[in-house]
């Protein structure tokens, strides 16, 4: 896959296919997390447990202590889910914990395909939808899709940049500009990343790329590359 189709691509699987052995663990659940908050969901069980369930999800991403938290979420979600031939039934909250690489295992492409192809299949054909919001994100219509695909395409590449490497100095890292950079991760304030491009230029810095990254409309979602380098997470 060349830069050119990298950024025209609206199918996130050969995106994620070109990914193998390029991105981590940690990446890749976030991405997983990012579509979970965003796909389209049947309208039971309430969005706030869902959104419960995603939240444990992001915080083992970041942090392998999370994982008796993220057990709860997965203790919960087995007794509540139907069992049934396909585990890709209409209980959102399995959905979510299993494409974000589920409770202790580590994520791989092929899970993450895998998970997606068979979760949007229902997603996408269910009766009853109603969206998760993500910032900055315009919605697809519900059962479309090619619309849905674009999304999570986007949402990988707010994640990822495998084709092009920014410097940063170490006299961007004002406190200023890393105290902003640390509030916008943990609160999810991706409202505020144009904000953090303007710290970033008064602190000395031109990189073209970063700077329209953080100003872009988006979508953002945790594991954004560009607050991922200022906040060195990988």
């Amino acid at each position: 896959m060349t830069e050119a189709q990298w950024l025209a691509c609206a199918d996130p699987m050969p995106m994620l296919e070109f990914l193998r052995g390029k991105a981590s663990a940690r990446k890749l659940r976030l991405f997983a997390c990012a579509c979970c908050r965003s796909a389209h969901y049947p309208v039971k069980p309430p969005r706030a447990e869902l959104t419960l369930a995603i939240d444990a999800a992001e915080r083992f991403a970041d942090d392998r202590s999370a994982l008796k938290e993220l057990w709860a979420a997965g203790s919960w979600t087995r007794s509540t889910t139907p069992r049934r031939e396909d585990p890709f039934c209409d209980d959102p909250y399995f959905l979510a914990l299993r494409a974000s690489g589920n409770v202790g295992a580590l994520p791989t492409i092929g899970q993450i395909l895998d998970d997606w192809q068979k979760a949007l299949a229902h997603l996408l054909t269910s009766e009853s939808v109603r969206p998760l919001e993500v910032a900055n994100q315009a919605r697809a219509p519900a059962g479309d899709p090619a619309a849905e695909h674009a999304t999570q395409a986007n949402l990988l590449r707010d994640v990822l940049n495998p084709f092009r490497s920014v410097r940063l100095e170490p006299g961007w890292l004002t406190l200023n500009v890393v105290e902003l950079a640390r509030t916008v991760y943990e609160e999810r304030a991706f409202e505020r990343l144009p904000i953090l491009a303007d710290a970033l230029m008064d602190a000395g810095c031109a990189d073209d790329q970063l700077l329209d990254h953080l100003r872009s409309p988006g979508p953002h979602v945790r594991g954004c590359w560009a607050l991922d380098l200022i906040l060195d997470k990988s």
